[in-house]
C-alpha cells in the first residue's frame, strides 16, 4: 500500500520534520531505502542519511545538517514503529475455516472468533471475542479463554498433565486432572505449545502474557500478568510467577517454584530457588546476578544487602533493603 508520511505522524501525534513523502513498504534500518519507513534507537549510518524515506527515531539519536529522510523523533521508537505497521502495513490473513474443524455444541464461541482447519474444541469451551485460534489447535474441556488472544497452529491446551501415585510395588498409577485451563485477554500462544490443565484447580495465565514456540507450562501453573515467555521454556507443575516476567530461551523452573514480580530468567538457566522482585537470574543452578527496574533496565546495586539506584531511564528510585528491592513511590 501507499501512505504518506504526514499521515504516519498524525497518527503518532508527533512533528514530522522536513517533505510529506509517500510510503510504500516497511524495512529495518539496515535496508532504508527510498520510499520505506523505518526505525532507528542508534546513530545513522551515511546511507542512511542520504535515503528518500521516512524514519521514526529515537529522541536521543543526533540528527545530521544535510539529510534526505523525513522523520519524527519518539520516545520509544521501536513501540511506535509496531504500532503503526499494524495500523497501516499488517494485513490479517487468518481464514476462519471453522467448518473443517470439530467444535462441540456445548461450547461457546464469541463474536469475531475465527478457527483454522484441524482444530479440536471440547465440551464447554468458551472463547471471548475476536480471538484468532490457527490450524490443528486441541482444546480440551472446560478451558476458559479471554478475548484478543491468538493460538498458533499446532498447540494442545487442556490435556492431562503429568502426575502419577505409586502403589506397593512402585507401580506408577494416573492422578486424576479434574482441573482446566484458564487463559485471560490479549494473551498469544506460540506453536506447539502444552499447557497442561490442572489437578484439582485450574492452571492459569494471565493478561497480556506472550509465549513463544515449544513452550511447555504443566498443571496447576499461574503464569502472571504480561510475562515473556520464550522458545522452549518448561514450566515444572505448581509453578507460580508474578507479573512482568522474562524467561530467556530453553530455561527452566523447576516445580513448586515461586518468582516475584518483574523477575528475568537468562538463557540456559535452571531455576530451582524461589526469588523476589526485580531479581535477574542466570546459570545452572540459577543464581541471582543482578537487579533490573520495571522496564528491565539494569540497576546498580549489590547482589545482597542494601542501596539505593535509580532507573536511569524512568528516574525512579529502588531501594534495596535485607536483600529485598522495592519501588521508591
Amino acid at each position: 500500500m501507499k501512505i504518506k508520511s504526514e499521515k504516519i505522524s498524525k497518527f503518532l501525534g508527533a512533528k514530522i520534520f522536513g517533505r510529506n513523502l509517500i510510503i510504500e513498504s516497511v524495512k529495518p534500518i539496515i535496508q532504508f531505502e527510498e520510499s520505506t519507513l523505518s526505525f532507528s534507537t542508534k546513530e545513522l549510518t551515511d546511507k542512511n542519511i542520504l535515503t528518500k524515506g521516512f524514519l521514526i527515531l529515537d529522541s536521543s539519536v543526533t540528527i545530521p545538517k544535510k539529510i534526505k529522510f523525513s522523520y519524527v523523533l519518539s520516545d520509544n521508537a521501536k513501540l511506535d514503529f509496531a504500532m503503526v505497521v499494524e495500523k497501516f502495513f499488517n494485513e490479517n490473513h487468518s481464514r476462519d475455516l471453522s467448518n473443517l474443524s470439530y467444535i462441540d455444541p456445548s461450547s461457546v464461541i464469541n463474536k469475531g472468533v475465527i478457527i483454522g482447519s484441524g482444530c479440536f474444541i471440547g465440551k464447554n469451551v468458551s472463547i471471548g471475542d475476536k480471538t484468532v485460534i490457527a490450524n490443528n489447535v486441541s482444546i480440551s474441556d472446560n478451558v476458559k479463554i479471554g478475548k484478543k488472544c491468538f493460538i498458533k497452529s499446532g498447540s494442545v491446551i487442556g490435556e492431562k498433565g503429568f502426575g502419577f501415585a505409586f502403589d506397593e510395588k512402585m507401580i506408577p498409577i494416573k492422578i486424576p486432572h479434574i482441573g482446566s485451563v484458564e487463559i485471560g485477554d490479549s494473551v498469544e500462544i506460540g506453536a506447539l505449545n502444552t499447557i497442561c490443565r490442572g489437578t484439582l484447580s485450574d492452571t492459569k495465565i494471565g493478561s497480556h502474557t506472550k509465549t513463544d514456540d515449544h513452550v511447555h507450562i504443566a498443571h496447576n501453573c499461574v503464569i502472571g500478568r504480561a510475562c515473556i515467555i520464550t522458545a522452549s521454556v518448561c514450566f515444572g507443575g505448581s509453578v507460580k510467577t508474578g507479573n512482568y516476567c522474562w524467561f530467556g530461551l530453553n530455561s527452566t523452573i523447576m516445580n513448586r517454584i515461586n518468582l516475584g514480580d518483574y523477575v528475568m530468567v537468562g538463557t540456559h538457566s535452571n531455576v530451582i530457588n524461589n526469588s523476589t522482585d526485580y531479581a535477574v537470574l542466570a546459570g545452572s543452578p540459577a543464581r541471582r546476578v543482578g537487579w533490573i527496574s520495571r522496564i528491565r533496565e539494569k540497576l546498580d546495586l549489590p547482589l545482597a544487602g542494601e542501596g539505593l539506584a535509580v532507573c536511569p531511564k524512568t528516574k525512579e528510585n529502588y531501594l534495596l533493603k535485607d536483600s529485598k528491592l522495592s519501588l521508591l513511590k
